[in-house]
């Protein structure tokens, strides 16, 4: 009778244990939708709060972040995963209205909750949320405001952010994922290999190294460094990416907008990004700090686009904002000399600086213009309209690996995974390959 009973009870758990899993196999995928202000909360209220006239003192001391806030990280979104037995999940997010833009995050969650950074301002993306089996376990929208994109990099390099999301007197904005700007990535301010991946999964695909030629080298090996392509460390993706190196002294000052040097490097600057741009790469441009030497490229490029001037100083102080430096009364400088260029109004100046100072052609500016800039779009009325169907398909990492190219775009060189190829910049108008024999 005990037998019976016994093996009832098993029959009863065998039956349970079978719904139980079935049901399991049935469950719906959980839903969630996010509303997230990915700005800054220091760099929201400064880029709100602050006007500027030109020969006003700076303001840029007024908004030292306080204990809790590193104000070169972006704010974050986090997510809830309520229910997950799994340590480790991967969460694809893409725009949901195109498609691209993906970022494909691996992550450990921590009290039911991850942290997602690097999300475009001003967008409506899709996400799924897998396990690394591949099991779709959530699904949603998420919502993204702002403007500024500060860009979390991991490891120790900071100042990093996206160019776009500045609006020009026409009414139009730069537009995001096109030039990033930044510290270094090695050395002193060095990034990990996964935070070289987000950036080349952000689109970055060429880079110009803004330091001189001692800056930037491998003190043992003596041998130039750039941080894509070519450094000789474990820290680089595989592949190589087209590079211009040694570009510029130490030091900014207004001076240096009449001297020869200087405009011929900030020519071949501007003609490496255009070159770039046509053949759809995302260029990041570095000096150390990311401050002084990639301001004033910065200044340059965003006055070209005819950003204004309040917006242009603002966004030149805040590569200081961490460290307290006043630079104000020395752009004004800057500014001084393009204002005083022909023109009828700023972009104009900015526009003759280009072609009479630094030589540039019209057709070049014009092509950049037309490439970093686009129309605002209105704003919908319902970003959570549902969504199905969609499959994000990232890029990884190592299908970006690119060859090496000129500062003209033309390719010189397949990838050499074993030995670092630099571009130099010859002082007339040409380059020079270097070869690096130190072995990664």
């Amino acid at each position: 009778m005990k037998n019976k009973c016994f093996l009832k009870q098993r029959a009863a758990l065998f039956v349970m244990l079978i719904m139980g899993a079935a049901t399991a196999g049935a469950q719906q995928v959980l839903e969630l939708n996010y509303k997230v202000n990915v700005e800054n909360e220091v760099i929201r209220r400064y880029m709100r709060e602050v006007s500027y006239m030109p020969g006003e003192p700076s303001r840029i001391n007024d908004y030292k972040p306080y204990d809790g806030i590193v104000v070169y990280y972006p704010n974050p979104l986090v997510i809830d995963v309520p229910y997950y037995r799994t340590d480790s999940l991967q969460i694809v997010c893409c725009d949901a209205t195109t498609h691209g833009d993906s970022i494909v995050y691996d992550v450990f969650t921590e009290d039911n909750k991850v942290t997602l950074y690097n999300l475009i301002p001003q967008r409506t993306y899709y996400y799924e949320v897998k396990d690394h089996g591949g099991q779709l376990l959530q699904k949603g929208q998420i919502l993204t405001s702002g403007q500024v994109r500060m860009i979390r990099v991991d490891g120790k390099a900071f100042n990093v952010r996206d160019l776009g999301g500045m609006i020009n007197v026409d009414g139009l904005r730069i537009r995001y994922g096109k030039l990033f700007r930044g510290s270094e990535l090695n050395w002193a301010y060095e990034a990990t290999p996964e935070g070289l991946a987000m950036l080349r999964q952000l689109g970055v695909d060429a880079e110009i190294d803004m330091r001189n030629y001692r800056e930037a080298i491998d003190n043992q090996a003596q041998s130039g460094v750039s941080v894509f392509g070519f450094t000789n460390s474990n820290n680089t993706p595989a592949g190589e990416v087209p590079t211009y190196l040694y570009t510029n002294d130490s030091g900014m000052i207004p001076s240096n907008m009449d001297t020869y040097l200087w405009k011929y490097k900030w020519r071949q600057e501007f003609e490496f990004i255009v070159n770039n741009l046509r053949q759809g790469r995302g260029i990041y441009y570095h000096c150390i700090y990311g401050r002084d030497r990639t301001g004033y490229l910065s200044f340059l490029l965003e006055g070209l686009l005819g950003v204004p001037y309040n917006e242009l100083i603002k966004d030149y102080e805040l590569s200081f904002m961490f460290s307290g430096i006043d630079k104000k009364e020395q752009i004004d400088e800057t500014f001084d000399f393009i204002d005083n260029m022909e023109g009828a109004t700023l972009r104009d100046r900015f526009n003759s600086y280009f072609r009479i100072k630094l030589g540039v052609s019209q057709e070049n500016i014009d092509f950049f213009c037309a490439e970093m800039l686009e129309e605002v779009p209105e704003e919908q009325e319902n970003p959570f309209t549902p969504t199905t169907g969609i499959t994000a398909t990232p890029q990884s990492a190592s299908s970006l690996s690119t060859p090496c190219y000129d500062l003209q775009g033309r390719r010189i060189s397949d990838a050499q995974p074993r030995r670092g190829l630099l571009l130099q910049a010859d002082g007339q108008g040409g380059y020079r390959k270097v070869i690096s024999s130190r072995q990664r």
